[in-house]
């Protein structure tokens, strides 16, 4: 009854100008949901649980950090860049899929919800070193590659590649989308710890979810319970005493911590 529920069918016109009908068709986005590979159930859920108590602007803004400091992880390992670049290749030529985050079309992916951050310089500095070296044009920039090391060469691949990540999380994306959960993967292969990248504040992060949402934070922060006169600050006060309480702990919303 389930699957009745979730199918659909499809109408069309022979060449021979007669109605057919295809019944119990199920579209993709519309299939039940199997955990992602690679993560626990009870770690799958805190970051649903969390997840679902974000703002979608707010969990596309702690995305696009996680995207930004993944793309600087990348450049930094062109071993694991070749790996995911000829993936992705082999992905879409064998099997037609295209489970990826790297969107290989050699398109610079936005960055304009990070500017600012550490990640953005870096990978800012990194494109104006590249394009120093680079000739314009692209007769030249052919004969540029001919002549150089292999080494160089995997160098700038890795940052092409790099930069075509796309890990953020959209409104309309589920946490099992395959694009989200290869970049889980390519976060642990190139050990990408978020603590590196980003620090919770007042501006980024607690002055956009809840009173509550601020306090658990805190007690799981801090590893005990509130002190009762935070319940009766007023949010934007709250807001900035979780940023002073935060300070040393080392602490990371779940969106942005390692997959399990």
């Amino acid at each position: 009854m389930e699957q009745l529920a979730l199918a659909g069918a499809v109408v069309t016109i022979g060449y021979n100008g007669k109605t057919e009908i295809e019944r119990g068709l199920v579209r993709p986005e519309d299939m039940p949901k199997k955990a992602a590979a690679g993560k626990t159930a009870s770690a799958e859920g805190a970051e649903d649980s969390q997840a679902s108590s974000l703002s979608a602007a707010l969990v596309e803004s702690l995305t696009a950090h996680k995207s930004a400091a993944l793309s600087v992880a990348l450049q930094e390992r062109p071993d694991i860049a070749l790996a995911a670049v000829v993936h992705a290749l082999a992905s879409g030529i064998f099997s037609g899929h295209r489970d990826t985050s790297l969107q290989l079309k050699a398109e610079k992916q936005s960055l304009n919800l990070v500017e600012g951050s550490k990640a953005f310089a870096q990978l800012e500095d990194a494109h104006a070193a590249w394009g120093r070296k680079l000739p314009a044009s692209t007769e030249e920039l052919w004969q540029w590659c001919l002549d150089q090391k292999q080494q160089t060469l995997l160098e700038l691949l890795a940052f092409c590649a790099a930069t075509t990540i796309n890990a953020v999380q959209g409104k309309s994306d589920r946490l099992e989308n395959p694009r989200l959960v290869h970049a889980d993967r390519l976060a642990l292969a190139v050990s990408l710890d978020m603590k590196d990248w980003f620090t919770p504040d007042a501006e980024n992060y607690f002055s956009r979810v809840s009173k509550p949402q601020i306090l658990g934070d805190l007690q799981e922060a801090n590893g005990q319970p509130p002190a009762p006169a935070w319940e009766k600050l007023k949010k934007a006060d709250l807001a900035k005493e979780a940023e002073r309480q935060i300070v040393g702990k080392a602490w990371l919303p779940a969106l942005l911590r390692p997959a399990a």
